[in-house]
């Protein structure tokens, strides 16, 4: 039987921030794809299916609201 391994799609605008978050996030076993764009999040987000979404309003590319 295989595990399901929660993936989380984060999506920061401040990449210090983001990648400690990440870090912490990966050392619980989530798997995280990290985007700083909301345009290329935006991408991502059709292409795949995460089982949580945290989210930036502050962005470049397309805002957080959009």
């Amino acid at each position: 039987m295989s595990v399901h391994t929660p993936t989380i799609l984060m999506i920061q605008s401040d990449l210090e921030l983001g990648s400690m978050l990440k870090d912490s996030l990966e050392l619980k076993n989530y798997r995280v794809d990290m985007e700083h764009r909301g345009d290329r999040a935006l991408q991502l987000f059709q292409a795949a299916k995460y089982d949580l979404i945290l989210l930036d309003v502050v962005l470049t590319g397309i805002s957080g609201l959009e």
